[in-house]
C-alpha cells in the first residue's frame, strides 16, 4: 500500500481556498476572538532524549494543563533515566509505545488521548528538544482562534516562507503555509478533522531512516497536504518567531549536530 501525498491543489480547490481567503480578510477581524480560557493539554514526544525531556518537563511541571509524554520505544539504555524521570514528575502522564514506532504514531496516539475529553479544546505539542520564552502560552492564546488561526506555532524557520504579517491584539505574526514540528497550539476541530496522520515511513524522523534524515512528514501533512487543511482552505498557520528555539546541546541529540 502506497501513500500519495497531494501537494498542489486543484482548480476547485483553488477556487474554494480563494473564496474563503476573501471571506476572512474582509470579515474576519470584525468578529475575531482570541481563544477561549478553556481546557488546555500539553503533549510532548520523546525518543532516546531523556535528558532534554527532563529537562523541559522542569519548566511546566507546574503549569496548570494536563501534561502527556509519548515515549516512543526509546532504546533499553535510557530506560532507567525515563523510570526515574516517571517517579520524579508522578502527575505527568506517560504512554510508552511498545517499540519504536516513529513520531506520526506517537503524535495519533497523543493527540487522540486529548481528544476522547470533549471538554479539551486546544492542545500545545512539544518535542522534547526545544526551549520556550515565558511569553510563549500569554501571546499564542492571544492570537489562536478556531476558525482563523486553529494553528499557532512558536517559530519560523527554512524552508517555511513568509507569505504575509498580521498584527493580532498587538502580537506581530507571519503567515506559514507549512511550519515544523517542534511546536504548535493546535485546535480539537482541526485535528478531528485531519487525523489521523498517515504513517508512510514507520519509524521516522531518524538521521539513518530510509534516507539520510528521513523525516516523518507529519507535520507536512496536518498543516498543509491534508484535504481539510488549513492552507488548504485557503488559510495560513500562525508563527510569532522566537518563542521556540531547538536546544543545540551535541551530547543530547539523536542527529549529532
Amino acid at each position: 500500500m502506497f501513500v500519495v501525498f497531494k501537494k498542489h491543489p486543484s482548480k476547485v480547490e483553488k477556487l474554494k481556498a480563494l473564496k474563503y481567503a476573501l471571506f476572512t480578510k474582509i470579515r474576519w477581524k470584525k468578529y475575531y476572538k482570541p481563544a477561549k480560557e478553556g481546557k488546555t493539554g500539553i503533549l510532548i514526544t520523546t525518543y532516546n532524549r531523556p535528558a532534554f525531556l527532563e529537562k523541559l518537563l522542569k519548566r511546566l511541571e507546574n503549569r496548570k494543563e494536563e501534561i502527556v509524554v509519548v515515549n516512543d520505544g526509546s532504546d533499553t539504555k535510557f530506560r532507567e533515566h525515563y523510570e526515574h524521570i516517571k517517579r520524579d514528575f508522578p502527575k505527568i502522564v506517560f504512554i510508552d509505545n511498545p517499540k519504536n514506532m516513529g513520531l506520526v504514531y506517537s503524535l495519533n496516539m497523543g493527540f487522540a488521548y486529548f481528544l476522547a475529553d470533549p471538554d479539551t479544546e486546544w492542545v500545545h505539542y512539544f518535542q522534547d528538544d526545544v526551549v520556550f520564552d515565558n511569553k510563549l502560552f500569554e501571546q499564542t492564546a492571544k492570537v489562536a482562534d478556531k476558525d482563523q488561526f486553529p494553528v499557532v506555532t512558536g517559530l519560523q524557520r527554512e524552508p517555511h516562507k513568509v507569505f504575509g504579517k498580521e498584527t493580532i491584539n498587538g502580537i506581530e505574526v507571519l503567515l506559514l503555509r507549512s511550519a515544523p514540528a517542534h511546536h504548535w497550539l493546535i485546535h480539537r476541530q482541526y485535528l478531528m478533522d485531519n487525523m489521523p496522520i498517515p504513517n508512510p515511513y514507520p519509524g521516522a524522523p531518524k538521521p539513518d531512516g530510509g534516507r539520510p534524515g528521513q523525516g516523518s512528514d507529519a507535520d507536512w501533512w496536518l498543516l498543509s497536504w491534508s484535504p481539510k487543511s488549513i492552507v488548504k482552505r485557503g488559510g495560513y498557520i500562525a508563527a510569532i518567531p522566537d518563542l521556540v528555539r531547538t536546544d543545540m546541546n551535541p551530547k543530547w541529540s539523536t542527529w549529532a549536530k
